[in-house]
């Protein structure tokens, strides 16, 4: 138990078993602190749950101490071991009870908080606990009609909560035991004087009036406690016939009973008790008055005595500092003939033990001479039988270096066995259907080259140009463009011309295509399908490199298999020889429409110089053919990734669409010499129309 914090919480609510409380501080070592954001320390509601406390006098705002359960297992966090506390205001400067009644009754003090019950400190040694109500904004005072408690003050019973606003910043917790020490009836004045007139009026004694009298006669005049108001209250009860009977009947009555209460014997010693008792007060004042003039007369012998004990003092220091001087000057002076002598005697011993230490280091010196000549003759022996190893040695490492050079021998010759016969395997796991025969390899062209040989390409328009650009710079940065147009065919013959020998390898999609594995796998028969072979191709011993095309996407479930598809071409998950492209022959289709918001479609229209389509034959025969070789995909260049991502607008593309756009550009920067810039522009502006078709799109 005093390993667990405490809290302290603040009455909120209650329902048939349980009281809330909402948690705003708790204790550290460093005191008590105000609690930032008490729904991450108490999940859901910042409140805990109390069971089994008397929480019928409660009202809200008012304030507990308690500790948390954590053996039970509920929604909300349990709490335990509770007890009141109080807001605390300090009254000590009143001095007297009665000051501070005055006060609290009348002026009210000043205060922030809620109205309810506060300890209020009126001197050294007690506390009280009263309502106070609310007088006028930011002042309180006592509720009408309520009865004091008084306890003992205990300092250590204050808490002061750094962090919390000044309404709530000082709290008093009495002790868990603690039991009033008296009571005090502080109803107002007005209502004692309505009250005992009343009495006055209903009574049939005059025992009882003068019981009343002593009640609220004010010891110090003899006077009742009243104001104006309640005299004027009295005095309009007095007026009425009926209490002006009783009065007049009773008037004899009360001048025998004044007669009999000064012939009374209890009376007479209740006077002698109080003049006894103001004797007795009396004493007590001059006993003071006589005590502050012996402190004041001590006080003054104590400085007295003290100015003569310090002139004492400094004489008998001069003189035994002088003594002590004295004795330390001849301590030193014997110290000193004392430890001459012991060096003369320590000098004598250590010359003797030097001269012996010399004759043995002599004796050592000629015995490791003696040593070392027989070293260096067996150092010389060592010497020659070294040589002899070295020479033997560097026969050894020439015999290894040829062993070694046979086995990296041995070892390529067996990679390219293995890579043999992998391939041949690969080629024989779907060999039901006919293998793709590819043209002989035509002229290899690097991408620099490539992209030199389209500049100047005879069948290809300006703007044929520009596209055939685009469409290799998407190809190799893992990208599937789709391709639409009455010149789709034509476009890719000239591209299989330029990328591929010649030969692009075609599949038509139909609605058995679903997913990613019935690209490869013909579904149903499990044979291989054209693009699985071209595959092959591009990933043999010898890879070429392979134009696939996908005819007829549309026809398919594209939506499905599409996404995979290139994500498998972007990850490099695929040759970078195997470059793959799509047709769309009817674009209204619905799976057109469904996969035109997410990829790229290339519209393939006047790419064809109308003038030389006689030529034809002559620019696509195999003396012009040419394969790409495209060197390794481009260096993760952040520089030039962020140089080509600056000249992007912020606001055009998002984060997926902008890495896919900067390394398109890269690749098309490979390509082109002159007006690099422009080239990498226009496919920016590729995928900027794809973002906002996707932004417009139902």
């Amino acid at each position: 138990m005093k390993d667990l914090p405490w809290y302290i919480g603040r009455y909120d609510r209650r329902n048939d078993r349980f009281s809330y409380f909402k948690v705003v501080a708790q204790q550290t070592e460093n005191g008590w602190h105000a609690i930032d954001n008490p729904k991450k320390m108490f999940p859901r509601t910042g409140e805990v749950e109390l069971t089994g406390f008397d929480a019928s006098q409660l009202r809200p705002n008012d304030w507990i101490v308690f500790q948390v359960d954590t053996n039970t297992r509920s929604k909300l966090t349990r709490a335990k071991h509770p007890r009141r506390i109080y807001p605390y205001y300090d009254l000590s400067s009143a001095q007297s009870l009665q000051k501070a009644r005055h006060r609290l009754s009348l002026e009210g003090i000043e205060t922030c908080g809620e109205p309810g019950q506060w300890t209020i400190r009126f001197e050294a040694g007690g506390v009280i606990l009263a309502n106070l109500t609310e007088s006028k904004p930011g002042f309180f005072i006592l509720s009408r009609n309520q009865y004091v408690a008084e306890y003992a003050f205990n300092n250590s019973g204050i808490i002061s909560v750094s962090g919390l606003s000044e309404n709530n910043k000082i709290f008093y917790m009495p002790d868990a035991d603690a039991s009033p020490t008296r009571r005090h009836d502080w109803t107002p004045d007005k209502h004692y004087i309505d009250n005992a007139v009343q009495l006055i009026a209903g009574t049939d004694s005059s025992t009882q009036i003068a019981s009343w009298l002593r009640k609220h006669v004010d010891e110090q005049n003899g006077k009742l406690k009243s104001g104006v108001d309640d005299l004027l209250a009295a005095a309009q009860i007095l007026r009425s016939g009926e209490l002006a009977k009783k009065i007049e009947e009773e008037d004899a009555l009360a001048r025998e009973l004044a007669q009999a209460v000064l012939n009374d014997e209890r009376i007479a010693a209740q006077l002698e008790r109080q003049i006894q008792s103001i004797a007795e007060e009396e004493r007590d004042r001059l006993r003071a008055e006589q005590q502050k003039a012996l402190n004041e007369a001590f006080c003054a012998e104590h400085l007295r005595r003290s100015e003569a004990i310090e002139a004492e003092m400094t004489v008998f220091q001069t003189e035994r500092k002088s003594e002590i001087e004295q004795q330390i000057a001849q301590l030193r002076l014997d110290e000193e003939e004392k430890l001459q002598k012991e060096f003369e005697e320590k000098q004598l011993s250590i010359e003797k033990t030097l001269k012996h230490e010399k004759d043995a280091l002599e004796s050592e010196i000629n015995r490791l001479k003696n040593a070392a000549a027989d070293l260096c003759r067996q150092n010389e022996s060592q010497r020659r039988t070294l040589s002899s190893l070295e020479i033997k040695r560097e026969a050894s490492s020439g015999a290894l270096r040829e062993v070694e050079e046979r086995v990296a021998l041995a070892r390529i010759e067996l990679e390219k066995i293995n890579a043999a016969i992998a391939e041949k395997a690969r080629r024989m796991a779907h060999s039901a259907i006919p293998a793709i025969c590819l043209p002989a390899e035509a002229k290899t062209v690097s991408h620099a080259e490539l992209g030199r040989i389209i500049s100047e390409n005879k069948l290809l328009t300006h703007e044929g140009k520009i596209l055939m650009e685009q469409f290799l710079a998407l190809t190799l940065a893992g990208e599937c463009p789709l391709l639409y147009g009455s010149e789709t065919q034509d476009f890719l013959a000239i591209a299989a011309s330029l990328i591929s020998s010649g030969r692009a390898i075609r599949q038509i999609a139909d609605p058995t295509i679903i997913s990613y594995e019935d690209l490869w796998i013909r579904a149903g028969n499990n044979l291989a399908t054209p693009l699985y072979q071209g595959l092959l191709l591009s990933d043999a011993h010898r890879p070429r490199t392979i134009l696939a095309v996908i005819e007829r996407v549309e026809c398919s479930a594209a939506r499905f298999w599409l996404p995979a598809l290139k994500e498998g071409l972007r990850n490099g998950d695929l040759p970078r020889r195997f470059l793959v492209c799509g047709t769309i022959t009817n674009e209204d289709n619905e799976e057109a429409e469904k996969i035109k918001e997410e990829h790229l479609f290339l519209p393939v229209e006047n790419i064809v110089v109308r003038n030389a389509i006689t030529r034809a034959p002559l620019y696509l025969s195999a003396r012009h053919h040419s394969e790409l070789t495209p060197e390794a995909a481009p260096p993760e260049s952040l520089a030039e990734k962020l140089a080509i991502a600056d000249e992007m607008s912020g606001d055009r593309l998002n984060v997926v669409n902008t890495l896919r756009a900067t390394k398109a550009a890269l690749e098309v920067g490979l390509a082109v010499d002159e007006d690099k810039t422009a080239h990498q522009k226009r496919l920016v502006d590729l995928f900027a129309n794809l973002q906002n078709s996707e932004i417009c799109a139902p």
